[in-house]
């Protein structure tokens, strides 16, 4: 296979990966079970298929240090919580302005890391970092915490500040280990990690919400991540980074045009706020 035919390949997947991470949101609103056994039934189906993946390919399961281990439990419980605050966006507000909310983990990850590295902020961070500020500002119609648009953003803008803090510390594993495999222990983790909550949550299934939770599972969790992996093969990191900013279009236009969800002018002009400053930061981190 030559260079030109493996980069339109890559860049296929990509795509794939994308669409189906832009549709995902439809599915948390189609699926009518609560958040954490949604998320607990999510993670352990694509732990399986992820498991599988890991099997065929012959990975070391090993972790090389203790350090790794604790690194690994850190990253399974921040992508639970993640899912729990971005799935609970989705559901009070609208798919678009919990998308929107989630987008701003770019930049609030080049805010946290030389903090957590113990190094100065860079003036154009906390600009990048004012503006996103901005457009979260302006979703909000009435900071009141009984407002569902208020819920939706406070709660995306916590997902995206979890998945920053998961981001952060799985880039030296990454780095070290399978990324599949990580996928793979972190999906398990968090679904392990929430299962007890099932004992205090009350689940009544809906006849489609069978199907819906596999398909989840299986083609938007574990399949989108074995997809994205393979893009990476012949893509540049910062096509797909812009690619992946580009994530909250997909989802506010299959909202639209398959359960009906007509984004406000306000979240359009917020949204495009912060787009821009993660489109900024994907073009800037990738010079």
């Amino acid at each position: 296979m030559n260079n030109k035919t493996s980069t339109r390949r890559c860049f296929i997947y990509l795509n794939a990966a994308i669409l189906l991470w832009g549709i995902t949101p439809l599915l948390v609103k189609v699926i009518s079970i609560p958040v954490v056994p949604l998320i607990v039934l999510r993670c352990l189906i694509a732990a399986v298929a992820l498991l599988a993946v890991c099997l065929l390919r012959r990975v070391d399961f090993r972790l090389k240090s203790a350090a790794d281990t604790r690194r690994v439990l850190f990253c399974g419980f921040m992508m639970g919580l993640h899912w729990v605050a971005y799935f609970l966006s989705i559901r009070v507000s609208s798919v678009a302005v919990a998308v929107i909310a989630m987008c701003t983990y770019p930049v609030l990850t080049i805010l946290l890391e030389p903090l957590m590295r113990r190094e100065r902020l860079r003036r154009k961070d906390i600009l990048t970092g004012v503006v996103v500020l901005i457009g979260v500002a302006t979703l909000v119609r009435d900071f009141n915490l009984s407002d569902h648009i208020t819920q939706g953003v406070l709660f995306g803008v916590l997902s995206a500040l979890l998945f920053a803090f998961r981001g952060i510390i799985s880039r030296s594993l990454v780095q070290r280990y399978d990324s599949t495999l990580m996928m793979m222990y972190q999906t398990a983790l968090a679904g392990l990690l929430l299962l007890p909550a099932l004992l205090f949550t009350p689940i009544t299934f809906a006849a489609h919400d069978y199907f819906w939770i596999i398909i989840l599972g299986l083609v938007f969790t574990a399949a989108s991540h074995t997809l994205y992996i393979a893009s990476l093969v012949s893509l540049k990191a910062k096509t797909t980074a812009i690619m992946q900013a580009l994530t909250p279009l997909y989802s506010t236009g299959f909202a639209i045009l398959l359960i009906g969800e007509q984004p406000t002018l306000r979240t359009l002009i917020g949204g495009s706020i912060v787009l821009s400053a993660a489109l900024y930061e994907a073009f800037r981190g990738y010079k």
